[in-house]
């Protein structure tokens, strides 16, 4: 995987792994695009992106933005009164450029838990294969 900046007007220290924009299509159903206009999700998302490039960690006290408990650097976007409740993680460089590390809705991660517990699994859309050890 490689790590690629975010060439988007308003962004300037946003990258992301390389598949990150597959697994935000499959987890919307929406073509990531680099230009506008962009459908309702990416446009979203890029908002979210304007104000941790801005904020950086401070962003944390916006809604949409958490720490993941146990741990020091791993964050979370998410927008959990939507549909498709998909989640971005991200971390930060030290140089506090925003990584974002992988995509994915958040009914994906349910229906693989739900499968470990012997539960019945319902048709997803995933983040392939980044998420399968989760």
């Amino acid at each position: 995987m490689e790590l690629e900046k975010l060439e988007i007007e308003g962004l300037n220290d946003v990258y992301a792994l390389s598949v990150v924009k597959k697994e935000f299509k499959k987890a919307v159903d929406e073509s990531w695009r680099d230009e506008k206009p962009w459908k309702r999700y990416q446009k979203t998302l890029l908002q979210d992106l304007a104000i941790l490039d801005a904020q950086k960690e401070k962003a944390i006290v916006f809604e949409q933005f958490e720490l993941l408990s146990g741990t020091e650097n791993l964050y979370s976007i998410r927008h959990p009164k939507t549909q498709k409740n998909v989640r971005v993680l991200y971390t930060f460089t030290e140089r506090l450029e925003v990584v974002l590390l992988v995509a994915f809705s958040h009914l994906f991660i349910e229906n693989v838990c739900a499968e470990e517990l012997g539960g019945e699994k319902k048709e997803t859309k995933g983040c392939g294969e980044v998420c399968t050890g989760i």
